[in-house]
C-alpha cells in the first residue's frame, strides 16, 4: 500500500530495510545500498541487503535475504534464499505503475515448535519454492480526495516433503462400525503439491472531511495439485493419490475511519467473504471434492488520545481464513487501530496444520504512553478465538479378519482455539545513539479438538481428542547503537 500510494522516487521501495532508519525524504540520494547481518549464539545467520535508487520519474529496489538456521531442537535446521525486485514509475501526474517480482527457495528439517524438543521428527525433510511471485499495481489520483488502486498478482508455490512419522489415523472397523482408533507408526509419506493463485483487486479511497472511506472487491482463483504416497514396510504402497482441485475466493469490503474529535477516531467496517477450497489436500489419505464457507464480518476499532502523549486503542474484528497464503495477497486493510486482523491460522500449524475456512474473532486493547527523557511504556490485552471444521484423511480395514489399514476414507474434525495474551513493554532512548527496550508477554491458550464422526465408545478416541491448556511466558531484551553515519549494532536476548 505504501509503495502504491507514494509518488515514484519519494521513498525507498525496499522490503527488507527499516524505512525510518535508512531513508532521507528530502533530497534523497540517486542510489544507495544497505546491509544488515544478524548472528545468534546457536550459530544462526540472517543476512539482508538492498540496492535502491531513483532515476527520473521511476524508482527501484533490489533485495536479497539469506537465512541459515541450526534451530534449537534436533533436525531443526533451515536454509532460505529470497530475491525481490521492486519498480515504480510515474506515467503522468495522476497515473503510477508498480511492479514486484520475487523468487524464493527454502529447505528445512522439522522446524515446528515442540513443547518437548526430543519430539522433533528426525526423518522429516521439506523443500519449497516460489518461482515466481509477481504483483502488478496501478494507482490513479482523480483528486486529492479520490484515489483508485488496482492490484493483480500471480504466485506459483511448489512444496515437497518426506516424513518418516506422518500423522496417519487408522480407524479399525468391525461389522462396519469403528471400534478403535490408532496412530500406527510404521508409515512413511512422500508428499508434493503445487498451488497456483491468480488474484485481482480494485479499491477506491475517498476522504471527505473527517472521514476516510475505503471500499473494494477482490477475486482470487487457483488450483491445488497434490500427490501423496503412503508406504509401509511391506510393499506395495497403501495409497498413491493425485488430486487437482480448484480454489476460489471472493471478498467485498467497506471501511470508514471517522475522526469525530481531534483526539478520537472511530473505525467501522463490514466485509463479506466466500471461500471455496479442496476438501482435503494436506492430510493423507487425500480426497477429491471441494467445500465452501461464507462469512459476514463486522469490524470496529477506536483510537483515543485522552491525555498528553498517551494513546488508547481497541478493536473487534471477525474474519475468515482461506487456503495457504491467499489472505496475504490483498489491498484490504490488514490492520485496524494498529492491531492485526488478517490471519491464515490462529491455531499453531505445528499442532494442527492448516484448517481452511476457519473463523477468527479478535478483541484487543492497547495503551501506549511517552514520558519525558525518552521513555516509552505500553501494555496490551488480546482475546483471540478460532473455530474450524475440516475433513481428515484416515485409513480403515477392508478385512474383518485381519485389521490391516489399507483403505482410504474421511472423518470430520472440529477445532476450537482460544488465546488470551497480556503484554507490556518499555523503551528508553539514551542520547542520540543508544536505546534499550524490554518486552514481556503472558499467553494462555486452550485447544479443543473433537471427531464427531467416530463413536464415543471407540477405544483410543480419548487419546486422539484434545482438550488442553498451555501457558507461555516470553521475555525479550535488546540494546541498540545507531550512528548518524548509518552504522548500527544491536544485542537481543530471548527467554
Amino acid at each position: 500500500m505504501a509503495s502504491l500510494l507514494a509518488p515514484a522516487g519519494a521513498g525507498n521501495l525496499s522490503l527488507v530495510l527499516d524505512q525510518q532508519e535508512h531513508l532521507r525524504y528530502l533530497d534523497p540520494p540517486r542510489w544507495g545500498i544497505g546491509s544488515r547481518t544478524d548472528y545468534r549464539s546457536n550459530g544462526d545467520w540472517w543476512q539482508q541487503a538492498s540496492v535502491f535508487g531513483h532515476e527520473g520519474r521511476s524508482s527501484y529496489a533490489f533485495d536479497v535475504d539469506y537465512r541459515s538456521r541450526n534451530g534449537e531442537q534436533p533436525n531443526g535446521w533451515l536454509e532460505q534464499r529470497w530475491l525481490s525486485l521492486q519498480w515504480k514509475v510515474s506515467l503522468s501526474l495522476q497515473d503510477q505503475l508498480y511492479l514486484q517480482g520475487s523468487w524464493l527457495e527454502r529447505e528445512n528439517g522439522d522446524v515446528a515448535r515442540h513443547y518437548d524438543p526430543s519430539a522433533a521428527k528426525l526423518g522429516f525433510l521439506a523443500e519449497e519454492s516460489q518461482r515466481p511471485s509477481l504483483l502488478l499495481g496501478y494507482h490513479r489520483t482523480w483528486s486529492p480526495e479520490h484515489h483508485t488502486l488496482l492490484l493483480g498478482s500471480y504466485v506459483d508455490d511448489q512444496f515437497a516433503s518426506q516424513d518418516t512419522q506422518p500423522p496417519v489415523l487408522f480407524l479399525q472397523k468391525t461389522g462396519g462400525t469403528t471400534t478403535s482408533v490408532q496412530t500406527p507408526g510404521f508409515f512413511t509419506e512422500d508428499f508434493a503439491s503445487q498451488f497456483k493463485l491468480f488474484s485481482g483487486e480494485a479499491q477506491h479511497i475517498w476522504t471527505p472531511g473527517r472521514h476516510t472511506v475505503i471500499g473494494g472487491a477482490r477475486f482470487q482463483s487457483g488450483a491445488a495439485e497434490t500427490r501423496s504416497t503412503l508406504e509401509r514396510a511391506l510393499p506395495p504402497p497403501v495409497t498413491d493419490q493425485s488430486i487437482d482441485e480448484p480454489f476460489q475466493r471472493a471478498d467485498v469490503y467497506l471501511y470508514d475511519q471517522w475522526r469525530l474529535l481531534d483526539s478520537f477516531s472511530l473505525i467501522g467496517g463490514l466485509t463479506y467473504s466466500h471461500v471455496e477450497y479442496p476438501v482435503n489436500a494436506d492430510l493423507a489419505p487425500l480426497a477429491t471434492g471441494t467445500d465452501s464457507h461464507d462469512l459476514l464480518g463486522p469490524k470496529l476499532a477506536a483510537i483515543w488520545n485522552p491525555w498528553k502523549q498517551g494513546l488508547v486503542r481497541a478493536i473487534y474484528s471477525r474474519s475468515i481464513g482461506g487456503l495457504y497464503f491467499d489472505n496475504s495477497v490483498r489491498l484490504e486493510p490488514t490492520q485496524l487501530g494498529g492491531f492485526n486482523q488478517a490471519f491464515r491460522s490462529l491455531i499453531p500449524e505445528s499442532v494442527a496444520g492448516l484448517v481452511p475456512g476457519s473463523e477468527f474473532d479478535i478483541v484487543s486493547v492497547g495503551v501506549d504512553q511517552t514520558l519525558a527523557g525518552g521513555i516509552f511504556l505500553g501494555a496490551g490485552f488480546d482475546w483471540l478465538t478460532s473455530d474450524g471444521d475440516r475433513q481428515v484423511g484416515v485409513l480403515t480395514n477392508n478385512s474383518t479378519i485381519l485389521p490391516i489399514p489399507d483403505s482410504p476414507a474421511l472423518t470430520r474434525q472440529t477445532l476450537r482455539f482460544t488465546e488470551r495474551n497480556l503484554s507490556a513493554y518499555a523503551g528508553w532512548l539514551l542520547g542520540d545513539e543508544f536505546s534499550l527496550s524490554a518486552r514481556y508477554r503472558l499467553s494462555v491458550a486452550d485447544l479443543e479438538s473433537k471427531f464427531p464422526g467416530i463413536p464415543a465408545a471407540a477405544a483410543g478416541l480419548d487419546q486422539l481428542e484434545d482438550d488442553v491448556t498451555a501457558v507461555l511466558h516470553h521475555g525479550q531484551f535488546s540494546a541498540q547503537w545507531q550512528h548518524t553515519f548509518g552504522w548500527f549494532a544491536r544485542w537481543a536476548s530471548d527467554w
